[in-house]
Parts: structure tokens; C-alpha cells; sequence
């Protein structure tokens, strides 16, 4: 059996002019697979419907070169400014009744409709772009339900108090 190593790498916060320097540095050292994009959503898509795709075809054709392959990761664990600022009723609401602010990974309600609507435009595009892609050999569906340092996500708002409701109903009926 081989056994594969491999590092996360965030290329759209590195220089692009080193990129090639990195990868060729990860082969020499025996690395041959890249986990990526888990935090990318705002290189991908900087405003709404503006998809821009061009600096990741080069980067993967660069860990072509390489031979290095790519497990893609689905960019939702950090919203991008524009959709808190256009939608801010995507950010998880505390239970005094003010939201998070953007900037930070997993303060989004994940039960909000208008975030899961942009998430799986988002995964639908990179699904058809890179989905046969030849140095994609897998992808990593959002792991990070927990939010910073293992706390649980908790958000109060609406939307998630009305299914907390249901599902106690369905759970504990009759309430009584």
C-alpha cells in the first residue's frame, strides 16, 4: 500500500510568485497531496456573482507540474464580507439578540437559507469547474461544524429558535 503525505496550503494568501517555490519545496520533502480553499470564499467569489477562477487553474496546473494532487475543500467555514454586508441575517445571532460581526471563521447561522443558497451556489460552481479535474483526487465537505477552539456553534436567532421549537415538539411530544 503507499501511503500519501499531505499539508493544507492557503494560495490565495501567498504570493503567487512563490508559489511554484512551495510546491517544488513540499515535493522535495515527500509531500504529494494539498488540502485547500477551506477558508477561500472571498478569492473565489469577491463579489456577489463575480466568480473569479483564473489564480486557482494556475495554481493547480502549477501542482501539475509538480505532482502534487488536490483535495478541494468547499470555502463556507468564512463568509466573505460582501454577503454579511448585503445579508447580514446570515451572521449567528447571541442570545442577547446582537450578531456576530464578520471576520472570523464559523459565526455564520448555518440554518440561514440566504447562507446555505450563496454555500451551494458556491460548491455547485467549483463541482462543475474542477470536478473532473485531473489533480483533484478528492474533496473535503466543510469540517468545521465546531466553531473556534471546539466551541459548538450556537445562534439565536429566528430561524433557529423556531427549529430548536420543532424539533423539541417532535422529540418530547406531547409537551405536556
Amino acid at each position: 500500500m503507499d501511503l500519501s503525505f499531505g499539508v493544507s496550503y492557503y494560495p490565495e494568501l501567498v504570493n503567487p510568485t512563490e508559489w511554484s517555490r512551495d510546491l517544488k519545496s513540499m515535493r522535495k520533502t515527500g509531500l504529494s497531496v494539498i488540502r485547500m480553499l477551506d477558508f477561500a470564499w472571498t478569492a473565489i467569489e469577491p463579489r456577489e456573482g463575480c466568480f473569479e477562477f483564473d489564480w486557482l487553474d494556475r495554481f493547480l496546473g502549477l501542482a501539475g507540474e509538480n505532482a502534487i494532487s488536490v483535495i478541494l475543500c468547499t470555502p463556507t467555514a468564512t463568509a466573505p464580507a460582501w454577503l454579511e454586508r448585503q445579508y447580514p441575517e446570515v451572521m449567528a445571532m447571541k442570545p442577547d439578540g446582537d450578531r456576530h460581526l464578520w471576520g472570523t471563521r464559523r459565526k455564520v447561522c448555518t440554518n440561514s437559507r440566504v447562507y446555505r443558497h450563496y454555500s451551494e451556489a458556491l460548491a455547485a460552481r467549483l463541482g462543475e469547474r474542477y470536478g473532473n479535474h485531473p489533480q483533484v483526487i478528492g474533496w473535503q465537505v466543510d469540517n468545521e461544524l465546531i466553531g473556534p477552539e471546539g466551541v459548538l456553534p450556537e445562534c439565536h436567532c429566528p430561524e433557529c429558535v423556531f427549529l430548536f421549537r420543532q424539533w423539541v415538539k417532535k422529540r418530547h411530544a406531547p409537551i405536556e
